[in-house]
């Protein structure tokens, strides 16, 4: 009696061992899911790459329209003698208009005049940002490239900026997702010897 009750265990101990490999066998060639868990698995990096890449495009068009907002108001301004603020009002216009369909409210403008003595000292004439303000004091160092100091003269300069919110980091609790696009530019007058304004 004790034999066959040993050999009943021995037996069922083996069955149920056979059964627990037999599992994992079976769990083993069992491919049905794999897909599902290795999408899972690279699905965020490739969310990343998507939004990233919509992203660096988007930047890259809004830097081209700063610059060509920048490059078209300082043009226009190099084509005219003498300018006022309702005339200047007009380029912050013109600047959030090349900006479309970008949001507009993020566009920050300064013009400056600035003359350049024969001595190669440029000096601030006359300035004025998108809030009608006076960003740089009448007779102030203007800070220019050296190379724009080398011959007297004048020059209208366009600074123009705009404030970026990357979406791809809008939810990551990040501080670098705004970023600012800059833009100068330096243009001579075409129809006179200077541009100046006339209530700046």
């Amino acid at each position: 009696m004790t034999m066959e009750k040993e050999t009943s265990a021995t037996t069922n101990h083996q069955s149920r061992r056979g059964g627990l490999s037999g599992l994992i066998g079976r769990l083993r060639k069992d491919r049905r899911g794999v897909s599902g868990i290795e999408f899972a698995a690279i699905a965020p990096f490739l969310i990343a790459v998507y939004v990233g890449s919509v992203e660096l495009t988007m930047g890259l068009s809004i830097d081209k329209k700063v610059s060509r907002a920048a490059s078209s108001i300082g043009d226009i301004l190099a084509l005219t003698g003498q300018v006022d603020e309702e005339l200047l009002q007009t380029k912050l216009a013109i600047a959030e208009s090349i900006m479309s369909p970008f949001g507009h409210s993020e566009v920050k403008i300064k013009l400056t005049g600035i003359e350049v003595d024969d001595s190669g000292v440029a000096k601030v004439a006359w300035s004025w940002d998108e809030n009608n303000a006076r960003p740089y004091a009448v007779g102030t160092d203007a800070g220019v490239p050296d190379e724009l100091t080398e011959n007297e003269g004048f020059f209208v300069r366009t600074e123009l900026s705009y404030d970026h919110t990357l979406s791809m980091l809008m939810f990551s609790g990040l501080d670098i997702r705004n970023i600012t696009l800059n833009k100068v530019q330096y243009h001579s007058p075409r129809a006179s010897r200077t541009v100046m304004c006339t209530d700046c």
